[in-house]
C-alpha cells in the first residue's frame, strides 16, 4: 500500500497537485471496492486542500461503503468517538476551529453518521471560512437527527450566506413549525422571502427596501390580473370570491402571501377569516403574529434611518416610539396567551424577558420563578431571576439563584451565558462584601473571554486590595 504524501512545508499549488492525484487514486481504489485505501486516499486530498467540497463527499461516501452502509459505523463506535468528543468540547471553549476539524474527520472516519460531529465540522468550516463544505456536514447532521433545532438553525444560515432563499426559508419554516414562537425564524421567512425576490426580480439597484416592497407590490398588483394557472395569488383570490364565507381560502391566501413577504396584505386576509370565523383563536392569533411583524419591520425601518442621520431628533423620536410600541403590544399579546395556555413555560419566560426589557422585574419574577421547572429554560430562568433580584437590591436572593445556576451552566453549552453568569455573580459577590468569592468568578469570566464587559478591571482593583464598591 503506498503511504500518503504529507503537506507539511508544501507550497499551494503543490498541495493541489498531490491532492489531485490522491484523489486519483482514491477513484481507483473504490472502483475495486478498496475502501480502507480509498479512504486514505481522500483524507489526504482533503487534508491538503481542505476547502474542496467534492474531497470531502468523497472521503464520506467511502467511510460509508467501509462499513457497508450500516448507519452505525464502527462496532462500538460510540464509546471509540467518547474522548474526541471531550477533546472537541475543549477546542471548542478555545476556538481552536483547526483542531476541531481534525478532529471531526477522525471520528466521522469511526461513524461517519454521527450528527453531532458532522454538526461540529460545519461549525469549524464556517468559522474557518469554508462555507459550502460546511453547508454538507450541516445537511448531514440534519439527516441524521431531523428535528434537532441547533442542527437546523446553523444550516438555514449557511443556505442563507450562499444565497440559497428557498432552502433557507424551508428550513427557517420547520424550526417555526417546532416552535411557533420562534422569533428569528418568523422574521427571517419574511425578509428571506424578500431577498429572494430582490435577487431574481433584479431590484438590487432599490435605494431602499421601501423600494423593493413598492415593487414587490406592483408586481403583485399585475399578477392578480393573470388567467386561471398563471398565478398562485390570483388563484387564491379567485377561491376567496367564489366562496366568501370558506375561511379556509383566505388562511391560504395569507399563507401564500406572508411567505411572499406582504405583511399587510396578509393581516388583511386573516382578518377576513377571524371574521368569517366567529373569531376562531388560532386565526386571532396569526393575525397578532402579523401585526407584530408589521410593527418590527417598522422598527428595522426607523432604526435604518436613525443610524443614516443620527443628528436627527425627529427621526431619533420616532425610533424610540415605535420601539415602544413594540414592546407593549409583544407584552399585550404575551400576556393574553399565557391565559390561554397557562402551563406553556416557554411563553413565561419569553413574556418574562419582555418585562425586563420594561423594566418591570417585580412582573417578571413570578413568571421566572414558574420557567425555571422547564429544564430547557432552566439556567436562563435563574440568571434573570439573579439579575431581577440585584434590581430590587435583594442580594443573598440573587446569589442563591446564580449558584443554582452554576452547576447546570457549562462555558460549551453557552459560553454567553456562562460568561454572563459568572459576572453577575461576581458582581453579588462585591455587594455583598465576600471578596475572595467576587475574585474566583471574574477570574473564571477572565479565563474565556478576556475583554468582557468590565470584569478586567473589576478583578485588578479587588486583587489590588481595593474595598468592593
Amino acid at each position: 500500500m503506498a503511504t500518503p504524501p504529507q503537506s507539511d512545508g508544501m507550497g499551494e499549488d503543490r498541495k493541489k497537485k498531490l491532492a489531485t492525484d490522491c484523489f486519483k487514486r482514491g477513484t481507483e481504489a473504490m472502483m475495486k471496492q478498496n475502501w480502507e485505501y480509498s479512504c486514505q486516499m481522500f483524507r489526504t486530498a482533503v487534508d491538503l486542500v481542505p476547502d474542496n467540497q467534492l474531497y470531502r463527499q468523497s472521503l464520506r461516501g467511502a467511510t460509508e461503503k467501509r462499513y457497508n452502509n450500516n448507519q452505525q459505523g464502527a462496532a462500538m463506535a460510540g464509546m471509540k468517538l467518547m474522548t474526541t468528543k471531550a477533546t472537541i468540547k475543549k477546542c471548542r471553549m478555545q476556538s481552536d476551529w483547526k483542531s476541531i476539524a481534525k478532529l471531526c474527520e477522525d471520528g466521522l472516519a469511526i461513524n461517519p453518521w454521527d450528527p453531532q460531529l458532522n454538526a461540529d465540522l460545519g461549525d469549524a468550516l464556517t468559522h474557518i471560512g469554508y462555507i459550502e463544505p460546511a453547508g454538507n456536514c450541516y445537511e448531514r447532521a440534519v439527516k441524521g437527527d431531523t428535528n434537532n433545532k441547533d442542527y437546523l438553525r446553523p444550516l438555514a444560515k449557511n443556505y442563507e450566506a450562499r444565497s440559497k432563499y428557498d432552502e433557507a426559508i424551508e428550513i427557517y419554516t420547520k424550526l417555526l413549525r417546532l416552535d411557533n414562537l420562534d422569533g428569528e425564524a418568523r422574521s427571517k421567512i419574511t425578509s428571506l422571502s424578500a431577498q429572494k425576490t430582490v435577487h431574481r426580480g433584479g431590484y438590487e439597484n432599490a435605494d431602499d427596501i421601501r423600494q423593493v416592497q413598492k415593487v414587490l407590490s406592483d408586481k403583485m398588483n399585475k399578477d392578480s390580473a393573470d388567467g386561471p394557472g398563471m398565478s398562485v395569488q390570483a388563484d387564491l383570490e379567485r377561491a376567496v370570491r367564489k366562496e366568501p364565507g370558506n375561511k379556509d381560502n383566505y388562511l391560504k391566501l395569507a399563507d401564500f402571501l406572508r411567505r411572499d413577504g406582504n405583511l399587510e396584505k396578509t393581516a388583511e386576509a386573516l382578518e377576513k377569516a377571524l371574521e368569517v370565523s366567529g373569531g376562531e383563536v388560532k386565526i386571532r392569533e396569526q393575525l397578532e403574529d402579523v401585526q407584530l411583524d408589521i410593527l418590527r419591520r417598522a422598527v428595522g425601518f426607523a432604526k435604518e434611518e436613525h443610524h443614516a442621520d443620527k443628528e436627527d431628533k425627529f427621526v431619533e423620536r420616532k425610533f424610540k416610539q415605535l420601539k415602544g410600541d413594540l414592546l407593549l403590544r409583544e407584552i399585550e399579546v404575551y400576556a393574553s396567551r399565557i391565559e390561554r395556555y397557562p402551563q406553556d413555560m416557554t411563553l413565561k419566560f419569553d413574556l418574562a424577558l419582555l418585562y425586563l426589557q420594561d423594566k418591570r422585574h417585580e412582573l417578571a419574577i413570578p413568571l421566572l420563578q414558574k420557567s425555571r421547572g422547564d429544564a430547557r429554560r432552566k439556567v436562563e430562568s435563574l440568571i434573570n431571576l439573579g439579575k431581577c433580584f440585584i434590581y430590587a437590591k435583594q442580594y443573598p436572593l440573587a446569589r442563591r439563584q446564580f449558584e443554582t445556576a452554576v452547576p447546570e451552566c457549562k462555558p460549551d453549552d453557552n459560553q454567553e451565558s456562562f460568561l454572563d453568569l459568572h459576572y453577575y455573580l461576581g458582581r453579588v459577590c462585591e455587594e455583598l462584601k465576600d471578596v475572595k468569592a467576587a475574585i474566583n468568578h471574574y477570574q473564571t469570566v477572565l479565563e474565556y473571554d478576556y475583554d468582557y464587559k468590565d470584569n478586567r478591571e473589576r478583578l485588578a482593583r479587588l486583587e489590588g486590595g481595593e474595598e468592593p464598591a
